[in-house]
């Protein structure tokens, strides 16, 4: 009896054990059925795709078709980029309906201290093995930015200089992700111009508003200077073809001097393609002898000279020229 009693506790304590075995396995497929093959796995997949900026990827898993744009944004660093500006990202609801076979997965992140969503809807199209099942994201068509460049006919799109044919262009594009365009060169800059997109079939539009660059700002007030420095130099009363001049009508004993006390800043403008220069004061002054021609008398004058810029600004190359107006 006390072998028989000792057998059965043995056999039980074996087969709680298998038993026991047996839920934490169906658990455990369960859990990873739910997390790596479920629908969310599919979308957290798809995810690190893009964060490795596997474009081939990333557009196989999202199962989406490519509109007539450029694909510069849709692989590698470019690729990339697009969730720099994506934080906090995570699944905050998986809603399963259809007797399981469709689900709607709904991702959460932050954009500039912003809470944000995007859904994604899958349908099941197998299983692996006959055990777990295969999800697929529904086939949808992916979003666009367009990029109005002006007259430029290249820009820099996410940190990737891509060319803007005519002007303007539209990007084929991943979701969510941000968009930013900017543009720099020896002539130009831009005030940079941004864009969430979060989900498929949005089309918004990004716009360079150009403005002269600080080197070309620096170059035409260079050019001014030393155009007053020329000025300046010569030895008269009306320095030939400058802004500045003192009238006097008696008699110069010796050379005079022109001194620029304070050089003008001119403004550059640009608008419509077309650059030009703000008038702007400057202030100079002259010194010389003055000779009485009937007492013979000698008098030192240094007088303030308030005087305007103006000219026109033309660009070549990546170089703006000042010509002062005559």
């Amino acid at each position: 009896m006390r072998f028989t009693s000792t057998v059965d506790r043995v056999l039980a304590m074996w087969l709680a054990g298998v038993l026991t075995a047996v839920i934490i396995a169906l658990a455990s497929l369960a859990l990873i059925n739910r997390l790596v093959y479920g629908p969310e796995g599919q979308v957290r997949a798809y995810f690190a795709a893009v964060r490795e900026g596997d474009g081939s990827k990333a557009l196989g898993i999202l199962g989406a078709q490519v509109p007539e744009a450029d694909a510069s944004m849709l692989d590698g660093h470019a690729l990339r980029a697009s969730l720099e500006g994506v934080h906090q990202l995570q699944t905050t609801d998986t809603v399963v309906r259809d007797g399981g076979e469709r689900a709607t997965v709904t991702v959460s992140y932050q954009v500039n201290d912003q809470r944000h969503s995007s859904e994604f809807n899958l349908h099941k199209v197998g299983s692996h093995w006959g055990v777990f099942d295969q999800w697929a994201i529904d086939q949808g068509t992916l979003p666009t930015v367009h990029v109005d460049a002006k007259a430029l006919s290249a820009a820099t799109l996410n940190g990737q200089k891509v060319a803007v044919k005519g002007g303007s262009q539209d990007f084929a594009v991943t979701f969510p992700g941000v968009y930013q365009v900017t543009y720099e060169s020896a002539l130009y800059s831009s005030v940079s111009d941004s864009t969430l997109i979060t989900a498929p079939g949005e089309a918004p539009a990004l716009t360079l508003d150009l403005e002269p660059s600080p080197t070309a700002v620096a170059s035409v007030r260079q050019q001014v200077k030393t155009y007053l420095d020329t000025c300046a130099a010569q030895n008269s009363l009306y320095p030939t073809g400058c802004p500045f001049e003192y009238a006097f009508n008696g008699r110069v004993a010796g050379d005079l001097t022109w001194l620029i006390t304070e050089y003008p800043e001119p403004e550059i403008n640009l608008a419509n393609g077309a650059w030009s220069l703000s008038e702007s004061q400057g202030k100079a002054e002259i010194s010389f002898t003055a000779l009485d021609l009937y007492t013979g008398k000698k008098e030192q004058v240094n007088q303030e000279v308030i005087f305007e810029v103006a000219g026109s600004l033309v660009t070549a190359d990546e170089t703006v020229t000042f010509t002062p107006a005559t």
